[in-house]
Protein backbone atom coordinates (compact mmCIF):
# COMPACT_ATOMS: atom_id res chain seq x y z
CA UNK A 1 0.00 0.00 0.00
CA UNK A 2 3.09 2.19 0.77
CA UNK A 3 4.32 2.00 -2.96
CA UNK A 4 0.78 2.66 -4.29
CA UNK A 5 0.39 5.80 -1.74
CA UNK A 6 4.23 7.03 -3.02
CA UNK A 7 3.32 6.07 -6.95
CA UNK A 8 0.43 8.53 -6.40
CA UNK A 9 2.28 11.24 -5.28
CA UNK A 10 4.67 11.47 -7.77
CA UNK A 11 2.14 10.65 -10.47
CA UNK A 12 -0.14 13.56 -9.48
CA UNK A 13 3.06 15.66 -9.11
CA UNK A 14 3.70 15.19 -12.97
CA UNK A 15 0.38 15.68 -13.84
CA UNK A 16 -0.06 19.24 -12.05
CA UNK A 17 3.35 20.20 -13.66
CA UNK A 18 1.04 20.78 -16.49
CA UNK A 19 -0.52 24.05 -16.14
CA UNK A 20 -1.54 23.96 -19.42
CA UNK A 21 -4.64 21.21 -18.54
CA UNK A 22 -5.66 23.40 -15.69
CA UNK A 23 -5.87 26.44 -17.58
CA UNK A 24 -7.83 25.01 -20.69
CA UNK A 25 -10.22 23.45 -17.92
CA UNK A 26 -10.85 26.83 -16.02
CA UNK A 27 -11.02 29.23 -19.49
CA UNK A 28 -13.63 26.82 -20.74
CA UNK A 29 -15.59 26.77 -17.36
CA UNK A 30 -15.27 30.95 -17.45
CA UNK A 31 -16.41 31.28 -21.23
CA UNK A 32 -18.91 28.58 -20.66
CA UNK A 33 -20.24 30.70 -18.15
CA UNK A 34 -20.31 34.02 -19.81
CA UNK A 35 -21.91 32.60 -22.59
CA UNK A 36 -24.94 31.64 -20.91
CA UNK A 37 -25.38 34.98 -18.75
CA UNK A 38 -25.26 36.84 -21.61
CA UNK A 39 -27.87 34.43 -22.90
CA UNK A 40 -29.65 34.65 -20.26
CA UNK A 41 -29.90 38.40 -19.76
CA UNK A 42 -31.09 38.89 -22.96
CA UNK A 43 -33.77 36.78 -22.69
CA UNK A 44 -34.98 38.98 -20.01
CA UNK A 45 -36.57 36.82 -18.19
CA UNK A 46 -34.69 35.25 -14.17
CA UNK A 47 -34.44 32.03 -14.42
CA UNK A 48 -32.91 30.98 -11.09
CA UNK A 49 -33.28 27.25 -11.55
CA UNK A 50 -31.67 27.20 -14.77
CA UNK A 51 -29.20 29.23 -13.86
CA UNK A 52 -27.87 26.38 -11.24
CA UNK A 53 -28.42 23.89 -13.57
CA UNK A 54 -26.33 25.61 -16.18
CA UNK A 55 -23.18 26.25 -14.14
CA UNK A 56 -22.99 22.69 -12.87
CA UNK A 57 -23.29 21.48 -15.94
CA UNK A 58 -20.79 23.77 -17.23
CA UNK A 59 -18.60 22.71 -14.02
CA UNK A 60 -19.10 19.14 -14.64
CA UNK A 61 -18.06 19.42 -17.96
CA UNK A 62 -14.87 21.36 -16.99
CA UNK A 63 -14.14 18.42 -14.94
CA UNK A 64 -14.40 15.91 -17.47
CA UNK A 65 -12.05 17.92 -20.07
CA UNK A 66 -8.14 17.14 -18.63
CA UNK A 67 -9.73 13.16 -17.62
CA UNK A 68 -8.00 12.57 -20.84
CA UNK A 69 -4.51 13.53 -20.70
CA UNK A 70 -4.47 11.25 -16.93
CA UNK A 71 -3.68 8.02 -18.12
CA UNK A 72 -2.56 8.69 -22.04
CA UNK A 73 0.79 9.35 -21.04
CA UNK A 74 1.25 6.17 -18.66
CA UNK A 75 -0.19 3.66 -21.44
CA UNK A 76 1.95 5.25 -23.95
CA UNK A 77 5.11 4.51 -22.02
CA UNK A 78 4.36 1.13 -20.52
CA UNK A 79 3.84 2.29 -17.04
CA UNK A 80 0.66 0.64 -16.19
CA UNK A 81 1.93 -2.60 -17.85
CA UNK A 82 4.86 -2.47 -15.45
CA UNK A 83 2.34 -1.90 -12.33
CA UNK A 84 0.20 -4.86 -13.85
CA UNK A 85 3.35 -6.87 -14.23
CA UNK A 86 4.18 -5.50 -10.22
CA UNK A 87 1.53 -7.24 -8.80
CA UNK A 88 -0.76 -4.64 -8.11
CA UNK A 89 -4.39 -5.44 -9.68
CA UNK A 90 -6.62 -3.14 -11.35
CA UNK A 91 -9.07 -1.85 -8.96
CA UNK A 92 -5.72 0.02 -7.43
CA UNK A 93 -4.75 0.83 -10.82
Amino acid sequence: MKQLIAYLKFDLSVHWRGFGTMAYSMSFFLLGTLIFSVFLQETGQPQPYLTGTIIWVIAIFAAVLPLENLFRDDVQDGTLDQLKIAGFGEESI
